[in-house]
């Protein structure tokens, strides 16, 4: 309403329905029914359906579901009123009643309720104190749009600037905000109004700060574990406290926070604990002037470490029945780490067993074979989930033999048996013979 302008009220009359009766049409357009012109009121069929009763009166008929008043000068009147028939050819009347003042009323009858629809297109996060920033909306609405722009502010929207967006091919609308200062947090809508004065908005907001770069690289890219490394680096931000992870199958085993000097350089050393493949990365959180930054990572591969077995026997040769010692050691020291020992024979049978290697990684065994022949024996370590790797003494190789004489002895004895049988056989043959002469 005019601000000068005090109304009093806004009614509507429901005046002809000429599908029950009420009223006529002249060129398919209906006449209000005649009586209701003059204050008569008529229901037919729905007792919620009133037709008739207009008047200019202050004191005369109304309806209170179809009423609005004003209380002060400038007040926007509103009806909000439904229909009680869905499809029939209705007649009203509209009455506007002003009180104090004068002025020229604008009124709309009003059935679109839908606000227009608003997506921002890849809404904007950060920004650089160096670039304007594009804003792009897709704002539909089936009625039709009578205005779309944006308003925004840098300070919380204590102060804003607002102006219409540009509108582009496919119902896309573009607008362009500023550059502004590192540091500053920009807030802004966008907004829509259809021809119905249906108005919808988005919000959105982003920062502006200034860039960062970060690089990194390491002193080796092959090595193994427990071997030292150094992680050099590069920030565009002298000063900076930077962050270096070391992660190995997607798991994070150590950090270490190091300052990049005035000029952004930065180093670190790092020894891996466990073979596997590993990324190096760096990251800084930022400032309230400076985004954040995330390196590119650097690829480490780590090697378990090599280990060299030494296996030697006390003896090269020994009778069977008689122990052989096994000794050896491992490189670097193992400490308790366990050794197997594969004894073969010389028809290429095997026979295991093991042994604890002691804190200086010495390990000592004692093994009593059981056949003669050759024999070698070789000592095994088969490595560890994350530090040493598998490996194998060169064999060593000793002669088993019979106990010495043993075939001269046993034939030997087996001849004075058979001696002593063949003397005490001829002694009973002469005694037999004396006695039969006798």
């Amino acid at each position: 309403m005019p601000p000068n302008l005090d109304m009093y009220e806004a009614r509507l009359y429901l005046m002809a329905n000429p599908s029950r009766d009420i009223g006529t049409t002249l060129n398919g357009v209906p006449l209000a029914w005649e009586p209701g012109l003059y204050g008569s009121l008529k229901s037919v069929q729905n007792p919620k359906a009133t037709y008739g009763g207009f008047n200019l009166d202050d004191r005369g008929y109304k309806d209170q579901d179809s009423t609005a008043s004003c209380e002060f000068p400038g007040q926007d009147m509103l009806i909000n009123y439904t229909s009680p028939h869905k499809s029939d050819l209705i007649l009203y009347h509209l009455v506007l009643i002003a009180e104090h003042g004068q002025g020229n009323v604008r009124f709309m009858i009003k059935t679109d309720f839908d606000a227009p629809e608003i997506n921002i297109d890849n809404p904007v996060e950060r920004a650089y104190p160096s670039n304007d920033t594009t804003i792009v909306a897709r704002v539909v609405d089936e009625t039709g749009l009578e205005r779309v722009w944006l308003a925004y502010t840098n300070d919380d929207w204590l102060t804003s600037t607002s102006f219409d967006l540009v509108e582009d091919k496919n119902c896309t609308y573009t607008g362009i905000i500023p550059r502004q200062l590192a540091g500053t947090i920009v807030k802004y809508k966008v907004l829509a109004l259809d021809a119905a004065e249906n108005q919808a908005e988005m919000e959105g907001n982003y920062t502006v700060k200034n860039p960062t770069q970060i690089e990194l690289s390491l002193s080796k890219y092959i090595c193994d574990v427990d071997e030292p490394l150094v992680v050099n680096g590069l920030i565009s931000h002298g000063g900076a406290v930077v962050t270096v992870d070391y992660a190995c199958d997607r798991k994070v085993y150590d950090s270490s926070t190091v300052q990049a000097d005035s000029n952004g350089f930065f180093s670190d050393e790092f020894t891996p604990s466990k073979s596997g493949f590993w990324r190096v990365s760096a990251n800084w959180s930022g400032n309230p002037t400076c985004f954040g930054v995330f390196s590119d990572y650097e690829e480490l591969a780590v090697s378990k470490i090599a280990v060299s077995l030494i296996c030697n026997v006390t003896e090269e040769a020994l009778t069977i029945g008689k122990n052989v010692t096994v000794t050896g050691s491992t490189n670097p020291t193992l400490n308790y780490a366990r050794i197997r020992l594969v004894f073969t024979r010389q028809n290429g049978s095997t026979i295991e067993t093991s042994v604890n290697a002691d804190t200086n990684g010495n390990f000592t065994a004692n093994f009593t074979p059981d056949s003669v022949g050759s024999w070698k024996v070789t000592a095994k370590f088969d490595g560890d989930s994350a530090r040493f790797a598998a490996s194998e003494s060169y064999p060593s190789t000793f002669i088993v033999r019979e106990v010495p004489g043993l075939g001269f002895d046993f034939f030997m004895y087996i001849s004075a048996v058979v001696m002593a049988g063949a003397v005490a056989v001829i002694m009973i043959v002469r005694i037999y013979r004396s006695s039969v002469v006798e």
